[in-house]
């Protein structure tokens, strides 16, 4: 170094000015260029951000779709007359009742498989009463355990106005011809009201496939190396495709966060969870995707 000095100190005063005159503008060209090139991956990121948060929130948003349309389903076959009169208590003859409840659960058997015809998303539709009969296109009783003790039942009847969502439903005293498993679709069910009393005369039951979730999140081409999966208010998985990292998201790290954007290590990676919140269903929409992608596209945009 101090030989350097003394060489430098030697020159003459044109050399040590062009020197000068060198560094004043290397410096500003080497600045303006670390300084842009930061500036430009940082934007990319901002924009890769907002698109994922653009398609998280879409995907959201049609999952709710499809479950407000389940729930007027619901509402609609509350107030059809073929379905009322499956309710209807009011013949006293035992042998005309038998009689009109039989034509009366042909009518809404009809009610029900017009729905289940037109709507390939839902999977089966039960409709239960306070005596705990019911009708049902693809669905029956496994046991005779009354149906009216089930949750999906009970938790309707005392809160009739609000819908009840329930993933993964197992346990349940019912079957299906299609014989699908509790992790193939999600329960929605809704008290049925009598409009002279207010109170509950029986629940509806609705099983959704899980495959319009599926194509959904299949539709709007989430990461390459990444993934999205869905969790209920209970922080119980939905849906999520099949993945080791989906169980080593703690769900306090979503739940217990006011950030939308979290950066967390898993299996010595950083990966980036991004989620949307439904207002509608209480669910979360996630995105996990690795930083090393995110990375990956900064590079190539530069």
């Amino acid at each position: 170094m101090k030989r350097f000095t003394a060489i430098f100190f030697n020159k003459s005063i044109g050399s040590k000015l062009s020197f000068y005159f060198s560094l004043v503008i290397l410096i500003p060209i080497i600045t303006i260029s670390i300084l842009g090139n930061l500036l430009y991956k940082n934007s990319i990121t901002k924009q890769q951000n907002e698109n994922i948060k653009q398609m998280v929130s879409q995907i959201s948003n049609n999952i709710d779709f499809y479950m407000k349309d389940t729930e007027n389903i619901i509402n609609y076959l509350s107030k059809d007359p073929r379905i009322l009169s499956f309710f209807d208590n009011t013949i006293s003859s035992s042998v005309i009742k038998k009689d009109i409840e039989k034509g009366g659960l042909d009518e809404a058997s009809k009610a029900i498989s017009s729905f289940t015809t037109f709507h390939p998303e839902i999977a089966g539709i039960m409709i239960v009463k306070q005596d705990d009969t019911f009708i049902s296109d693809v669905m029956g009783r496994i046991s005779r355990d009354p149906l009216i003790k089930e949750k999906w039942y009970v938790e309707a009847s005392k809160n009739p106005n609000t819908m009840h969502l329930f993933s993964k439903p197992v346990g349940r005293n019912i079957n299906n011809v299609f014989q699908y498993s509790a992790d193939d679709v999600v329960s929605m069910s809704k008290a049925i009201v009598d409009k002279k009393t207010g109170k509950c005369i029986g629940v509806i039951l609705i099983d959704m496939k899980l495959d319009i979730i599926k194509s959904v999140i299949e539709h709007a081409k989430p990461a390459k190396n990444g993934f999205v999966y869905i969790v209920d208010n209970n922080g119980d998985i939905v849906y999520s495709p099949v993945n080791d990292i989906v169980y080593r998201i703690k769900n306090e790290w979503i739940y217990n966060s006011s950030d939308d954007i979290l950066i967390k290590r898993i299996k010595e990676n950083d990966y980036k969870i991004i989620h949307d919140n439904s207002t509608y269903t209480g669910w979360k929409t996630v995105e996990v995707f690795p930083r090393s992608e995110e990375r990956r596209v900064g590079k190539e945009c530069s």
